[in-house]
């Protein structure tokens, strides 16, 4: 039997994680299959691939920030990549459906030596290695990845908004390079031309899936503006979380509770946001050529938004009365210490009520 692969890898921002959790749960193509290990650690993500390539093939995954976060030596790295490989390896063989799906945007950050490791790898078990990937405009991608590290990182400082440009060639040429540009599929990502309006639905038509997921589950991780003010305000004047597994089930506890938080949605200025654009504008040609089509013209041109951190800082009184009352307590709505105290004070009201 001819048997194909197909590695998805993102780009981060693009729904990914819906794909990956509705096609591990809810596959049942008669003929694709999602790649589901079952000797993973308790704490591996098991729908997401991403750190189980990482770890296979990067040359220092210990540096990797899943590892890292969690004090994981390359010891215990290696002894644990001595499992899944072996469990892998039987996974490819006893395969009985001729298309495989593996997804993990963090595949994008392997070099070219580790990519050309891991297509020799799958290169003994299928005839056919695919790579697809959706490509997201800078605007929107740097609005939401600015909500990923509020989320996810202990700091941010506002004058690093610049690092949030996706760096498209330096994402994807490397799999052009290792692949075969031929082999290599990369989607514009718009909601609006999407089955459906749905990632999950067009990933599954593109694919060539023909009976997708049904009862999909729908992943909303957004926050609105006034919730990622509080964000920000929290990692520039409050008390970091700790980097250990009860600091995470706190962190999680308070952007749960934040997301309750209503209101228009986050928006950086187009005055923001531009000038940073402009600097990559060889990198814009680059993709323009590349999937044939102008990103750009996803994003819409607005001078409202998010200019300056003075309008980061900024909390519309709607959302600091529905602080206010969740502590219990008045609030300086025009002072940002005060603020993160307030959070703090909500962040131990959580902590207390689902932790202790």
């Amino acid at each position: 039997m001819s048997r194909k692969v197909i590695i998805h890898i993102g780009m981060h921002k693009t729904g990914t994680s819906s794909i990956q959790r509705n096609l591990y749960k809810k596959l049942q193509d008669p003929y694709f299959e999602y790649l589901k290990l079952d000797k993973l650690p308790h704490w591996m993500p098991k729908d997401n691939h991403s750190v189980i390539i990482v770890s296979l093939f990067a040359k220092n995954p210990e540096e990797f920030h899943f590892f890292k976060n969690r004090g994981i030596t390359s010891i215990q790295i290696q002894k644990i990549n001595e499992i899944i490989k072996q469990e892998m390896k039987e996974k490819f063989v006893s395969l009985k459906k001729p298309n495989l799906i593996i997804s993990g945007e963090s595949i994008t950050i392997l070099n070219e030596e580790a990519l050309s490791n891991f297509r020799n790898f799958l290169g003994n078990y299928f005839s056919e290695i695919i790579v697809v990937g959706y490509v997201r405009s800078p605007k929107t991608y740097m609005e939401s990845m600015f909500s990923t590290v509020l989320k996810e990182e202990q700091r941010f400082s506002f004058d690093k908004i610049n690092s949030l440009y996706p760096k498209y060639r330096k994402t994807f040429e490397k799999f052009d390079t290792v692949f075969g540009k031929e082999y290599v599929n990369l989607w514009v990502y718009d909601i609006k031309k999407f089955v459906q309006n749905d990632v999950v639905l067009d990933f599954c038509r593109k694919v060539g899936i023909t009976k997708p997921p049904i009862e999909l589950d729908r992943i909303n991780e957004s926050l609105s503006k006034d919730a990622l003010s509080y964000m920000y305000i929290y990692s520039k004047f409050g008390k970091s979380f700790p980097l250990n597994l009860e600091g995470k089930k706190e962190r999680s506890l308070f952007i749960k509770e934040l997301m309750k938080l209503k209101g228009p949605k986050f928006r950086f200025s187009s005055l923001l946001v531009d000038p940073i654009i402009d600097r990559f504008i060889n990198d814009l040609k680059w993709i323009k050529r590349r999937v044939n089509f102008d990103i750009l013209s996803l994003d819409e041109k607005s001078l409202s938004g998010i200019l300056t951190e003075t309008d980061l800082l900024s909390v519309g009184e709607d959302a600091i009365k529905w602080l206010s009352e969740r502590i219990n307590k008045k609030i300086n709505s025009k002072d940002p210490q005060s603020i993160a105290e307030a959070l703090h004070n909500l962040r131990m009201r959580l902590r207390n009520e689902y932790l202790v």
